[in-house]
């Protein structure tokens, strides 16, 4: 029985590849790339499957990355867009733009490397040249067209190209943690404004902040768990911050505050009382959740 051999190199074909430009304004530390990348793709909503890799470039000219991502269990995988990087002319001239255009995408290398690719909708070469001086501030140095039979004859021997270097994407089920995580938010928002709104005909405009990562699944919960409390004892919220730990300023009855509270018996701090007439206080509270 013949066995699959996964470090052969396997073609990637355009056609299979998502396509991602970030114009920033600076380059990003390569410490916080990967952070970078997982949160702009989740902006982008695309599901990103357990063998996700990512391919990606930084036009310093444009301060733009370009990046791809592309699913596969090989692990030594080759894009279409990097079969031009044998081309002879590379080996004469250093440090030029070269832009090779085929039937179904273009792409610009530099120093023998694939910088970025686009799919090619019946653009024209001038078109192509001048839309790549106006977003990439790059000057192509020469243009090469490529037909579908010489795209095909280099397709022949994927073992010859070198492997490009890539980034890993592991969590196949973050981008779903971050739509439960702007479901809660956009929850609270609401029941923060319908409270409001319920006790008042000018409701106050709610300062609400909640910085922790939505990649936290425990924290989601308990933030839930929060929400389905103040709603149970009645609690109004004038103010909400998260960052670590909950501040919040409260109103409520004295005996909805205590049982409120009772919750939170060995994490909770009150930072401020003040008592707004018989039954009804005002509290700045800090729960660690």
């Amino acid at each position: 029985m013949r066995r699959f051999d996964a470090s052969k190199k396997v073609l990637i074909p355009f056609s299979h590849i998502t396509h991602i430009s970030k114009k920033v304004t600076e380059q990003i530390s390569p410490k916080y790339l990967p952070s970078f990348l997982k949160t702009l793709i989740l902006q982008k909503n695309i599901l990103i499957p357990k063998n996700t890799k990512i391919f990606y470039s930084f036009i310093k000219e444009a301060n733009i990355y370009e990046i791809y991502l592309f699913e596969t269990t090989n692990k030594n995988p080759i894009l279409e867009f990097q079969l031009f990087e044998n081309h002879p002319d590379f080996q004469k001239l250093r440090d030029k733009y070269f832009l090779f255009i085929t039937t179904k995408f273009f792409v610009v290398f530099f120093n023998n490397q694939p910088l970025f690719a686009f799919e090619n909708k019946n653009y024209t070469q001038e078109d192509i040249v001048k839309f790549i001086e106006f977003t990439h501030k790059i000057v192509i140095y020469k243009t090469i067209m490529i037909n579908e039979k010489e795209l095909e004859l280099l397709k022949l021997n994927t073992q010859k190209y070198k492997k490009l270097p890539f980034q890993k994407v592991n969590n196949s089920y973050e981008f779903y943690y971050y739509l439960f995580y702007l479901l809660i938010v956009i929850l609270f928002s609401f029941y923060i404004y319908s409270e409001n709104l319920s006790q008042s005909n000018t409701p106050k405009i709610i300062k609400t902040e909640i910085k922790e990562s939505y990649k936290s699944k425990e924290i989601t919960l308990k933030i839930v768990s929060f929400i389905k409390n103040l709603t149970t004892h009645h609690i109004k919220v004038e103010k909400l911050k998260y960052d670590k730990k909950l501040h919040s300023t409260i109103i409520a009855t004295n005996q909805n505050l205590y049982n409120f509270l009772a919750h939170y018996k060995k994490s909770h701090k009150i930072i401020k009382l003040e008592k707004l007439n018989e039954n009804l206080f005002m509290a700045e509270i800090e729960i660690e959740l």
